[in-house]
């Protein structure tokens, strides 16, 4: 939608991710020439990705010296709603399009087919957690950029009234809303996995009292922006279903952790060194 204002530019492929892996392997000109040839004449050109929300404040400095002006936009959903909504991306879409070995289909299983004890692993995961650590993501990015240079949006209002979400993010980019061509089509739901599969009660309750502190905390630093999201939490995490894991379950979530960190420690030391390389835009 931001791609229909005559001002603003981004890639027509989803999630370009440049500096999350594919710098690793692209050349950052290459990158450039294929991406945006066709954008030199809209002023305003940008990259989406919810994988950067993973970045290190180390590789996000760096990010900064390349690119010191970034305008930066952030759409916040439910957490609990936001990791369900990964699982079923993950092990219901991705489960039946990724069949690249025996060990990676056991992993991607439908979660229809998995038990309780997995599936509260599955969530309880680095990988699901991390992305909806907002307060952690907010700062990160706001401590090298500044307060102003980031926007913040609700997925509900997103729903709710997608036109004035879309306009204040232009505002925000710097274009005119005014020369935005409002899409027909704008207040079409879109489904992402179309997975059907519904959160189990007792992933749910757990779900709310994992974020009901940091919802209630990135609330009052949000305006009250996010009261629904914490009434929802505190009717869930009553539920006396809630999924209690034992001594071994811990253990491994435990483990899950460790060598997620890792691996992630790893692999961002490698895009910071790569970033490195890459002289500063005149």
């Amino acid at each position: 939608m931001l791609a229909l204002h005559p001002d603003v530019f981004v890639p027509p492929g989803k999630e370009p991710d440049y500096f999350n892996r594919r710098v690793l392997k692209v050349d950052y000109d290459d990158f450039l020439e294929k991406s945006y040839a066709n954008a030199s004449p809209r002023p305003h050109r940008g990259d989406m990705s919810v994988n950067y929300s993973m970045m290190p404040r180390a590789v996000v400095a760096e990010l900064h010296r390349l690119h010191p002006d970034l305008k930066l936009v952030m759409i916040l959903r439910d957490p609990v709603e936001r990791s369900w909504s990964q699982l079923k991306l993950v092990h219901d879409l991705m489960s039946r399009t990724w069949t690249r070995s025996p060990l990676h289909r056991w992993r991607r299983r439908p979660l229809d087919a998995m038990t309780e004890a997995r599936l509260h692993r599955e969530i309880a995961h680095p990988r699901v957690v991390r992305r909806s650590d907002y307060a952690r993501i907010i700062d990160t990015w706001t401590g090298v950029f500044g307060p102003a240079a980031m926007h913040i949006e609700i997925h509900d209002d997103l729903q709710r009234e997608p036109r004035r979400v879309v306009e204040r993010i232009l505002r925000h980019l710097g274009a005119d809303p005014g020369a935005w061509p409002v899409p027909p089509d704008i207040d079409t739901p879109i489904f992402g996995s179309g997975a059907t599969v519904d959160m189990p009660p007792s992933i749910r309750a757990w779900l709310a009292q994992r974020w009901i502190e940091p919802t209630i905390e990135l609330d009052r630093r949000l305006d009250g922006r996010l009261g629904r999201w914490v009434s929802e939490m505190e009717h869930a995490r009553r539920d006396e279903r809630v999924f209690r894991p034992m001594l071994p379950h811990r253990l491994a979530i435990a483990s899950d952790r460790i060598a997620y960190a890792v691996f992630e420690g790893m692999r961002w030391t490698r895009v910071r060194r790569r970033l490195r390389r890459i002289p500063r835009p005149n």
